[in-house]
């Protein structure tokens, strides 16, 4: 290791090779210039050609700042590595985490952030927080490991302005990159799984291609001789010597499970310790997926994170522990792309001919491979979710927009669908569909107990399951709060007051993201960006469904009525419609008999939905809009205070009550029209206090808006005082 050592005031020397007695020394992290002519090389310093460089300025800055911490010695990667010597470039590719590990101090220089005083476009802290987020340091192959690996991490702008470290700032990090919490904050890397840490990489950059495999050897704790010429196939030689050192986890391997057998396990997980109940749902989809009299297709349908995977997954462990002869592949088929893939890795393992030529259509070969195999297997098609992937194609003559003919047929064969969508799950299997509800509370606590780091946390039964109430029983919600508290060491009690804050600080608790091993390293791990790709697709292929449920979440989420939402004209298209958000498992029918014998359908919206959805609509910036028209429709529809419409305002006061406590809509005229309404209600249903506190802010509004006639000013004080009167006062 070759290092610099500050001199005299402005000036630095480069050390001799040194092996052993390595002194103190801070280590320089950043990303190369475009240009790398720009950059300051170790021949640079040599023939003291490098101050003319702009690359320089950063020498500099490390040089000030290791010296402002008490460290004499820093390390550059531009000017401390002889590049030229390929023997000296291995030793430092393979050594640089160990360096970055070793050092004192770790100075991230973000060129692409600034906090210069005077300067317009950076005169906020929002401004460098959002240029801090974006910055390319985040996206450089090279800049993980100096993330990880150091035991500080300081991080500065162009001007060379603390902006804070790795703890301070691990709320912008997780933002940026989606590393877990855990990790930032010094967890060792080898604690997360495989294909945790490939998630970390996979969108990051490399100058060269081959690069994406060398600089995650520290990450994996593995070596293997560079050959700069070799392109990708670098990365498949480190998933060979990952293989070699921790076992096959992120790819297929080739089992052996039982004398005689070399059957193929396509499978990207482990089992999971945690997995606890669902016995009824386990025995009938088994049941199901065995019997040969069916058509060989078994769909499994839930709300996200309701657990479909994790069954999935218990079930064909144990299915091929009674059927070791049968052969096991695991389809990701969240889309084209997910699905071409495994189709290929497939293809790879059953050593399909042709399965690598060009212009092999690999989707037919593994098919038609399936379709005549005499030996037995299973299919799991996980996250089924597209209804044009996987539902009847809406354009005959377009290819590409259902994948379900690639789909293998066999007697010898199943598959196993995994799907939120119901029209999905009922085209793929017809009638063989098993619907997952959410866990009973013994199972929910179970899981709970299970998945804590110290299970002692969950001893207080009536705290526990209060929180699990609170989080309707949802195995992704339940595994969500495990993992914050483990990673924070705070009490069951702190998390239960967490979902009692304000609805953004409970969205941002449940936007956590964590490292979860039943999950593929690209989900969307957290609650409330799980439904993000539903919700999209709603959007996208049912849009009277996403007006619907754009109009719910502006209400109350219990007994909706179904006057109170938008109008659809077409009886079938308003019966898809609502059918398809309770395919979803988003909402849920509940009839209801009012006064008067009017019959009124209300819908429930499963409460962490609800609060998902409100949560899109707001960061498209839509939410605003959807409130204001639901407001409108609320306010006129609302009825007079009498005896004969009681019922309805009754049925109607929650939703009112929900969003004018809405601060979307408190400027809004239609919300003071719709007050005074339930101000008069709220006086015949004895409601004083109430009715007092909507005519007063109807009469404060009224006071100070501009143009409002003064008999409506009249009207308001005139009801402020009759309420006043039946309270008491």
């Amino acid at each position: 290791m070759r290092l610099l050592k500050a001199d005299t005031p402005g000036e630095a020397s480069l050390t001799r090779k040194l092996s052993k007695d390595i002194p103190s020394y801070a280590i320089l992290s950043h990303t190369w210039s475009t240009n790398e002519e720009d950059e300051v090389t170790l021949s640079d310093l040599k023939d003291k050609s490098g101050k003319s460089k702009r690359g320089y300025a950063k020498i500099e800055f490390c040089r000030k700042q290791a010296q402002k911490d008490g460290i004499q010695h820093f390390w550059v990667d531009t000017c401390c590595i002889d590049k030229k010597d390929a023997v000296e470039l291995g030793e430092a590719i393979a050594s640089m985490f160990r360096w970055y590990h070793d050092a004192e101090k770790c100075y991230v220089y973000l060129s692409d952030v600034s906090v210069a005083m005077g300067d317009p476009h950076h005169s906020t802290d929002a401004t460098w927080l959002s240029d801090f987020r974006n910055s390319r340091w985040f996206t450089r192959g090279w800049t993980l490991q100096e993330l990880l690996a150091p035991k500080s991490v300081d991080f500065f702008s162009r001007e060379g302005t603390w902006l804070g470290d790795r703890r301070t700032l691990e709320r912008l990090i997780h933002e940026a990159t989606d590393i877990p919490i855990t990790a930032l904050r010094g967890f060792a890397v080898n604690n997360f799984s495989v294909p945790e840490r490939m998630r970390w990489a996979a969108k990051r950059t490399t100058t060269k291609p081959e690069d994406k495999a060398y600089c995650l050897l520290g990450i994996f704790d593995v070596f293997m001789p560079l050959i700069y010429g070799e392109g990708e196939h670098a990365l498949i030689r480190l998933q060979d010597e990952i293989d070699k050192r921790v076992g096959k986890q992120p790819v297929v391997s080739q089992l052996s499970d039982g004398e005689g057998t070399n059957s193929v396990w396509y499978v990207p997980f482990d089992r999971l310790s945690e997995f606890v109940g669902r016995i009824d749902e386990m025995e009938r989809v088994k049941q199901r997926i065995l019997d040969r009299t069916n058509q060989g297709v078994v769909s499994i349908l839930g709300l996200g994170g309701v657990g479909k995977s994790r069954l999935a997954m218990e079930l064909i462990r144990q299915v091929r522990s009674e059927h070791v002869q049968r052969s096991v592949f695991w389809i990701e088929a969240t889309d084209q792309l997910t699905f071409e893939r495994d189709m290929l890795g497939i293809g790879k393992r059953l050593r399909i001919p042709g399965i690598e030529a060009d212009k092999a259509d690999v989707k037919i070969l593994v098919k038609q491979w399936l379709n005549v195999a005499q030996d037995g297997w299973f299919v799991v098609l996980d996250n089924a979710d597209d209804e044009v992937l996987w539902g009847k194609g809406s354009d005959p003559a377009d290819e590409k927009s259902t994948l379900v003919d690639y789909l293998p047929r066999s007697r010898h064969g199943s598959i196993l669908v995994t799907t939120r969508s119901r029209r999905v799950a009922s085209y793929l299997a017809g009638k063989e569909v098993v619907e997952l509800p959410i866990l009973l509370l013994d199972e929910a606590r179970t899981m709970f107990t299970n998945a804590l780091e110290e299970p002692e946390m969950a001893a207080d039964e009536n705290l526990t399951s209060a929180l699990l109430e609170r989080l309707t029983y949802l195995p992704l919600a339940i595994i969500q709060a495990a993992s914050y508290i483990n990673m924070t060491q705070e009490p069951v009690k702190t998390y239960l007051d967490l979902l009692d804050e304000r609805e953004e600080e409970v969205v941002e608790l449940l936007s956590e993201d964590f490292g979860d091993r039943s999950r593929y390293s690209n989900a969307r791990n957290a609650v409330a960006t799980t439904w993000l790709v539903s919700f999209n697709q709603i959007r996208k292929h049912h849009p009277f469904s996403a007006e619907l449920l754009s109009s719910m979440v502006c209400l109350h989420e219990k007994n909706i009525p179904r006057s109170l939402l938008p109008v659809i004209s077409s009886k079938k298209d308003a019966v898809e419609a609502f059918a398809t958000l309770k395919g979803y498992s988003f909402v849920t029918r509940q009839a209801r008999e009012k006064d008067e014998g009017i019959h009124e359908e209300s819908y429930n919206m499963h409460r962490l939905v609800y609060l998902a959805a409100r949560n899109w609509l707001r960061k498209e910036g839509t939410l605003h809009n959807w409130m204001k028209a639901s407001l409108e429709r609320v306010a006129e529809l609302f009825p007079a205070c009498d005896h004969e419409h009681r019922g309805i305002w009754t049925l109607y006061l929650p939703h009112a009550q929900r969003l004018c406590e809405d601060v979307e809509v408190v400027d809004l005229p239609e919300r003071y029209k719709l007050l005074t309404k339930m101000g008069l209600c709220f006086v015949v249903d004895g409601k004083y206090d109430a009715a007092v506190k909507a005519h007063t802010a109807v009469l404060q509004w009224r006071e100070k808006e501009l143009g409002i006639p003064e008999n409506q000013v009249l009207e308001a004080c005139n009801n402020l005082g009759e309420a006043l009167q039946w309270s008491g006062f």
